[in-house]
């Protein structure tokens, strides 16, 4: 009788229990609130009509209840989840965590998570910004692959290691707090685009990631949130241009200023990584670069035996009072003594009229060793030829 009994009532218990779970399990579906378990520590909750999914209390994501290769507690539901509030006592986004969560817009992940897991967002189209905490040191392989409206990523200063394919080609600003020591993260992604997506380092690093395998290829490598102040200057200090730089950029060289005499040659710093306040001045060599035609000619007949283009510095000549510059003129070319010499000289106009005495029997200075009759000359320092290079004194 008792056992009739026993068995009656759990027949009875039975069936109410699992009454009371398919009204529980109907009513979830339909409810603002849907709660679980990912440990005994760490439990979940989604409010379906404002989309946000919470996850109190502490523990490691990867060690929950749904097996490694399976989906999150929270799969079903994946369509409502707009935004995720993470536990700053969370320590790991396990793998597949997110996984098709195509409403979920942002992401930030607190500084107590280490781990983001394999392909833990892999899929979430409407994901356009997440900021990842100072605490992760390691994100695996596809944890944002097919983010297609991910534009901007803040990774924190601990991380280390970014897997294959971790990242999306549709990045256009990669914002990456470690620092050197220790040297630029280990990484392996395809996918990015490095000549669009800029690259933002703490200024202190931008050489190390510049020449780092892999981030070196970024096109734009700048300094986190900092802009600095370019001056280009003269060579006399007059400034020739004044830029507000954001740090890691390349500043923009205004035209250089002609200098008589002189030949612009570049300038004093190097501007294509701006990670500091700069005054860069530029650098002038004595002499204007031309290009000259060389002629070797046979005496006896004026023939050309050879023609050579030369590049050379030509020096701004002496001012003399009382006459114009005209230009150089080659006086002699020895190539048979040691180091060939060519020689050079200035030619002047006389300015004074030609009445003027042909020679001066005493000369007080180098302009009167000229003959003063409107012909052209070269001055030496103590003899006068005509421009044929007939000595006349």
């Amino acid at each position: 009788m008792f056992i009739t009994n026993q068995f009656v009532i759990n027949s009875i218990m039975k069936k109410l229990i699992t009454l009371f779970l398919v009204l529980i399990a109907g009513a979830s579906i339909h409810a603002a609130i849907i709660n679980g378990v990912c440990t005994k520590d760490l439990s979940w909750s989604l409010n379906t009509d404002d989309g946000i999914l919470t996850l109190t209390g502490r523990g490691d994501m990867t060690k929950s209840s749904y097996a490694p290769l399976t989906e999150s507690p929270w799969y079903d539901y994946r369509s409502y989840i707009k935004f995720v509030s993470l536990s700053e006592g969370l320590t790991s986004i396990g793998r597949l965590a997110f996984n098709g969560c195509k409403g979920l817009t942002s992401v930030t992940i607190p500084d107590s998570v280490t781990v983001i897991g394999e392909h833990a967002f892999t899929l979430c189209t409407g994901l356009t910004t997440v900021t990842i905490g100072n605490g992760v040191t390691g994100i695996g392989d596809g944890a944002f692959s097919d983010c297609s409206a991910l534009t901007s990523l803040t990774i924190g200063k601990s991380v280390t290691s970014i897997g294959i394919n971790a990242l999306p080609s549709s990045l256009k600003h990669l914002i990456i707090f470690a620092t050197t020591p220790p040297s630029p993260p280990s990484i392996d992604i395809k996918g990015v685009d490095k000549a669009t997506c800029k690259l933002y380092v703490p200024a202190e690093s931008i050489d190390a990631y510049a020449n780092a395998p892999w981030w070196e290829d970024f096109a734009s490598i700048r300094a986190i949130g900092s802009r600095f102040i370019v001056k280009f200057l003269d060579w006399n200090g007059d400034v020739l241009s004044s830029q507000e730089i954001d740090g890691g950029a390349a500043a923009v060289a205004p035209a250089p200023p002609a200098r008589a005499g002189y030949t612009f040659i570049g300038w004093d710093k190097d501007f294509s990584r701006v990670t500091e306040d700069l005054s860069i001045t530029a650098l002038y060599e004595f002499g204007e670069s031309k290009t000259v035609t060389v002629i070797f000619a046979n005496s006896t007949d004026d023939s050309e035996v050879l023609r050579q283009q030369l590049s050379m510095k030509v020096p701004l000549a002496p001012e003399i009072t009382g006459f114009t510059f005209l230009g150089w003129f080659p006086m002699a070319a020895i190539f048979d003594e040691p180091g060939n010499t060519i020689t050079i000289q200035a030619v002047y106009q006389a300015d004074i009229p030609s009445s003027a005495p042909a020679v001066y029997a005493n000369p007080a200075n180098p302009a009167e060793k000229l003959i003063k009759n409107g012909i052209v000359y070269i001055l030496t320092d103590d003899k006068i030829y005509t421009t044929q290079g007939m000595l006349i004194k």
